[in-house]
């Protein structure tokens, strides 16, 4: 095998490194680092931004700037005075490396979350340490200071923070009179829905401030609870509300623009608002949680359901009426022998990508433009024996007889209507028997799957590569893979329990946190790990709010 000539330590790295690819060493050598919460408010309002440059983000900025290159060449050759086109394709190469530059600073994971007083903190996540990023304070538009309640943090895909707070203040009822005893103020609740923006300086990099925030007044009746919160790109907010009866209820609140620049604040933002009346065709439970994608589509999630059954493509109260709510449910076929063949599935976003040019194929004489896509589906008919729905990782394939020259979104998967189960994922449950249910997170390049079912967390290791090829057999052991139903079974790590699990991130391939009723956790997967465990306070590798005008460099760790 070539290890004969390696030291013990190397060799112990070498098998650590291969466990690590396999997933073995998730739970038996994963390193531990817990962090303290010095706050008393729990992190269940806590908020995770995941990280946001993936692998596959560099073919799409390669795909854009070769674009940008054919149409724009003679113009680049004029503007810089480049005597060839050579010149020209590393002017290119420089904006491309600047995006990627750019693009880097904003791949970390973060964490905002609620210490006393209604201060919010936001930390950024890396994989080998925890900083301190800014203390944020919502400044009432009233100038007056109030006992607030902060109900939800919601961050957008471009790292704008929304806050829905609340407090109480009192009101005269219809007829008051000073001296009338039988008739005392109500009290009633006054929501706000405050919006952070993130900031960019070229000293400072990109950064918050409480300076830079907008007030948008929200008015909720009073047999209404706010159970979610999202918040789109534009600045569009989706709050899911539930009523005494249970039923199912959210509206979306609009940003306009130009008041905001100016003033700020907004005392009556328009509202569209999405009955029950309206979801009565399709939903048949409670929505929750709500979160929205770059293109602007509204993802809509049951309670204790890790996937969107739901979704609507229009959000902004300012466009025309909105689209139907969706469901995102297609037919699959498990076993080929089963009657009937096909079952339901709900298949969530995709996840991993892969794409081939001039691949041939039985039905074209040219080379065709392939693009593969992983997602994970769930069936929505419970299995027999367990009575939970079975969880696999799903595959679709589309051919275009066309140039390469197109961009690739994982948005571009998600309308493929044909999907097909590659591999079962043992172990996982759908709905746990607690109302936090299934917690899942996907790790950047879509190598590990994380789900946690109250303390308990499951790592699920793949290789999109191989799956994308295909020829399972090869990939699963032999007592893993069905070869009639042409299926494979991907076995779990356990890690190790450190608390009830309120929302999970991956900071890299090998490094997940997670907020917990014992404070923020972190756990080392990768090839140097060596189960230790370390305690520190949330606080402890805090930054001073001077230091972000000397931001280390993308990767350095300090």
């Amino acid at each position: 095998m070539g290890l004969a000539d390696l030291s013990n330590e190397e060799l112990l790295t070498r098998f650590r490194e291969r466990a690590r690819q396999n997933g073995c060493a998730a739970g038996i050598l994963a390193d531990v680092s817990k962090y303290k919460p010095t706050s008393k408010t729990p992190l269940t309002k806590a908020a995770f931004s995941p990280s946001t440059f993936p692998e596959f983000l560099h073919l799409r900025i390669m795909n854009r700037a070769t674009s940008l290159f054919a149409m724009l060449e003679n113009w680049i050759l004029l503007a810089f005075g480049i005597s060839s086109a050579k010149g020209a394709y590393l002017t290119v190469n420089k904006l491309i490396h600047s995006i990627e530059s750019t693009s880097k600073q904003q791949s970390l994971a973060q964490l905002a979350c609620v210490h006393d007083g209604g201060i919010i903190h936001i930390y950024d996540l890396y994989p080998h340490q925890v900083r301190h990023k800014v203390e944020l304070h919502i400044n009432p538009e009233d100038g007056k200071s109030h006992r607030m309640e902060i109900l939800f943090l919601a961050f957008s895909n471009a790292r704008d923070l929304a806050v829905l707070y609340r407090y109480q203040k009192t009101r005269k009822p219809p007829g008051f009179m000073v001296n009338d005893p039988e008739k005392v103020k109500e009290k009633c609740h006054v929501y706000k829905l405050v919006t952070f923006h993130q900031c960019y300086a070229r000293q400072k990099d990109y950064f918050y401030t409480s300076n830079q925030q907008e007030t948008r007044d929200v008015r909720i009746k009073s047999n209404l609870e706010p159970v979610g919160l999202a918040l789109a790109s534009n600045g569009t907010a989706a709050i899911a509300l539930r009523s005494q009866e249970d039923k199912t209820s959210f509206f979306l609140v609009g940003r306009d623009t130009k008041l905001m620049e100016a003033s700020t604040y907004d005392r009556d933002p328009k509202i569209l608002k999405v009955y029950e009346e309206d979801l009565a065709n399709n939903v048949e439970r409670l929505v929750f949680s709500m979160h929205f994608l770059e293109n602007g589509r509204l993802n809509l999630f049951e309670p204790a359901t890790p996937l969107h059954r739901f979704y609507m493509h229009s959000y902004d109260p300012y466009s025309p009426p909105p689209l139907p709510i969706l469901t995102n449910r297609v037919l699959c076929t498990i076993d080929p022998e089963s009657r009937p063949p096909l079952e339901s599935f709900i298949v969530g976003m995709p996840f991993n990508f892969s794409h081939q040019k001039d691949v041939y194929v039985d039905w074209s004489d040219e080379g065709v433009c392939q693009t593969s896509f992983l997602a994970l589906g769930m069936t929505e008919c419970p299995d027999r024996v367990s009575g939970q729905p079975r969880v696999f990782i799903m595959q679709a394939q589309e051919s275009i007889v066309a140039d390469c020259s197109h961009e690739v979104d994982l948005e571009d998967g998600r309308r493929n209507s044909s999907w097909t189960p590659l591999a079962l994922l043992a172990g996982f449950k759908v709905q746990g028997p607690t109302s936090l249910g299934t917690v899942l997170a996907i790790s950047p390049k879509g190598r590990r799957i994380a789900a946690a079912f109250w303390s308990r967390i499951l790592i699920y290791s793949i290789d999109p590569d191989m799956l994308h090829q295909g020829e399972l057999e090869h990939y699963f052991p032999k007592r893993d893979y069905n070869s009639r139903k042409a299926l494979g079974r991907l076995r779990p790590s356990l890690l190790s329990s450190e608390g009830v699990v309120y929302r999970m991130t991956w900071a890299s391939e090998d490094h997940l946190y997670a907020t917990t009723d014992r404070g923020l956790i972190r756990w080392s997967t990768d090839q140097k790990s060596r189960s230790e465990v370390e305690q520190l306070t949330l606080a402890f590798d805090a930054w001073p709010q001077t230091a972000l005008a000397t931001p280390a460099m993308p990767g350095q760790d300090w």
